[in-house]
């Protein structure tokens, strides 16, 4: 059962940083993804460049009868396409700014003094 918890693959990518209203910022501040592949799930570690704030990974678990055999970040740098051992390839469209977007709204509610769910979807 460990060989299904190795990493296979990690990668790395950044952008610049969203504003509120989406638009990147022109400074120097940038979100930095890396993503860290196994056979049963995907765990993505997200930072910012100009900040202290430690963020949770996110996780997101992979079939156990069709485990993650290749995966890759889209040019966009917002996908991520997965490959399983029975040939399907399925692509999580936008889910590098979902989780981005996720931390900078968890982190203004932190400022406010409150909590934010940590339940998605």
């Amino acid at each position: 059962k460990i060989i299904h918890t190795l990493p296979f693959k990690m990668i790395s990518t950044a952008k610049p940083f969203l504003t509120e209203n989406g638009a990147t910022q022109q400074q120097r501040d940038w979100s930095i993804f890396v993503v860290l592949a196994r056979a049963n799930s995907i765990s993505v570690y997200y930072e910012q460049l100009e900040s202290q704030d430690v963020y949770e990974p996110m996780s997101f678990g992979m079939p156990s009868k069709n485990p993650l055999t290749a995966f890759d970040i889209s040019v966009n740098k917002a996908d991520i396409t997965c490959g399983h051992y029975r040939g399907n390839i399925r692509v999580m469209n936008n889910v590098l700014n979902d989780i981005e977007r996720y931390h900078i709204t968890k982190a203004k509610a932190k400022q406010l003094g409150g909590e934010l769910s940590t339940q998605i979807g």
